[in-house]
């Protein structure tokens, strides 16, 4: 199985705060959030070259991010590695003895599919797998950054936005360095 590097999930309390650090103390490209439905989330990706950050929000008491930043606080999450067959990936783990939280894919952000590999497996990691989802096309429709309410709104032409959301959705098919999983 070949898995590289899609994403870093951070537990966030205090968005406002994070946003003022990762947007505007370091001047990184907020894209505009996702909910995810089924976790009780809210999804702000930050793309950082080949990769991205994932700001997680709670949007309810009980998920499971509210329950993470509770007991543990806020802070790295999990790391999400993208494969492209997570059927496969799964059925390679379970073969080889790793504890999963999710035994099937489920849908996740960005409309791919996940599953959770219980951090007492990956030596302490709490691990998403990620297959992006079959229909998405190579260039989808650019999203707006999230502005800041204190500084003024970077905006990038459409053209600029339109490639490095496409660069974003089509890191699977980039020839980089993977890792491979045996």
């Amino acid at each position: 199985m070949k898995a590289v590097l899609d994403h870093v999930g951070i537990a966030v309390k205090d968005l406002p705060a994070a946003l003022a650090f990762y947007r505007d103390a370091l001047g990184l490209i907020v894209e505009a959030p996702e909910e995810v439905v089924s976790q009780r989330v809210r999804a702000h990706f930050i793309p950082v070259g080949e990769s991205s950050l994932e700001l997680l929000e709670a949007t309810a008491p009980d998920s499971p991010i509210a329950k993470y930043i509770e007991k543990r606080g806020p802070g790295l999450h999990h790391i999400t590695l993208r494969v492209d067959d997570i059927n496969a990936a799964l059925a390679q783990l379970r073969a080889r003895g790793a504890r999963l939280i999710d035994e099937k894919p489920r849908p996740g952000a960005e409309g791919a599919l996940v599953a959770f590999i219980h951090p007492a497996s990956a030596h302490g990691v709490l691990v998403e797998l990620k297959q992006l989802a079959a229909h998405r096309s190579p260039a989808p429709s650019p999203q707006s950054p999230v502005p800041s309410p204190t500084t003024p709104p970077v905006f990038q032409p459409a053209a600029h936005r339109a490639t490095s959301t496409a660069v974003r959705s089509s890191r699977g098919s980039q020839s980089r360095p993977s890792a491979s999983i045996r």
